[in-house]
């Protein structure tokens, strides 16, 4: 079977901690900190209530994947951000390296099915320069040794 995989049921949950978001690519003069204590007030995530967020799977389907080279797994599941969980299906790539199998996977989120709805042009007409961008990608990698 496909790494050994095929016949075990596997689930899993992956735990985000909302209080480490980092803003990479802005110095902090262009704003990095300021960015950062705004992605975790009330207007984004709320760390300070929801300190976590988490993708909880149950499922991992390894037929029926449509072919492309960075897919080999989808794994279904719920994904609960600020205290609101939504099903979601993640697209994975397992792979083994040397003595470990490594997961890979870019998740694409709407962030306004989670009520983060903070300068969303969904929401408000009138935002000009303030508009923010719906989707989030999240990038994941997991080595199970």
């Amino acid at each position: 079977g496909m790494l050994g995989l095929k016949d075990k049921q596997l689930s899993g949950e992956f735990i985000i901690d909302m209080n480490s978001i980092k803003t990479l690519d802005l110095t902090q003069e262009q704003g990095a900190s300021y960015l950062d204590a705004h992605l975790k007030s009330d207007d984004f995530f709320l760390s300070k209530l929801f300190p976590t967020a988490t993708f909880s799977f149950k499922n991992v389907s390894l037929e029926d994947v449509p072919y492309q080279t960075s897919i080999n797994c989808i794994l279904s599941g719920e994904l609960s951000i600020r205290g609101i969980s939504k099903k979601k299906n993640v697209n994975a790539l397992i792979a083994r390296v040397e003595d470990k199998l490594v997961l890979n996977a870019r998740v694409e989120i709407d962030r306004t099915n989670w009520d983060i709805i903070y300068g969303s042009t969904k929401f408000f007409k009138y935002l000009g320069m303030h508009k923010v961008f719906d989707t989030i990608f999240i990038e994941i990698r997991l080595e199970l040794i």
